[in-house]
């Protein structure tokens, strides 16, 4: 299943570790809403790295403050369509960017 992405995101762990604001990238992992909280379970086993999760995009939420602070996101595809038109961040903050069940992602 996502252990291969797991090792992807962890073999380029060292340009995400740190915060955004000084220039390092992140790892974004987009998942159906029920796979969101397996994948940052197994992540945050599997891994050392800080993981945010998000099923819904909360226009409340500090995401400034918590994608300089936290290296992967996992989410749903309306949320990281909301980030990317949001600005919050750019294809080219994002080192590795994994679509599991991608065939799935249009009907959501």
């Amino acid at each position: 299943g996502s252990f291969i992405s797991t090792r992807m995101i962890y073999e380029d762990a060292y340009k995400i570790r740190g915060s955004l604001s000084e220039g390092r990238q992140r790892s974004v992992y987009c998942a159906r809403a029920s796979r969101v909280p397996v994948v940052a379970h197994e992540l945050q086993i599997l891994t050392d790295l800080a993981v945010t999760t998000a099923v819904e995009y909360d226009p409340d939420k500090d995401w400034t403050a918590e994608l300089d602070s936290k290296e992967v996101l996992v989410c749903t595809s309306s949320v990281l369509r909301h980030i990317l038109e949001a600005g919050l961040l750019g294809i080219s903050n994002i080192n590795v960017l994994v679509l599991d069940s991608c065939h799935h992602i249009a009907t959501e």
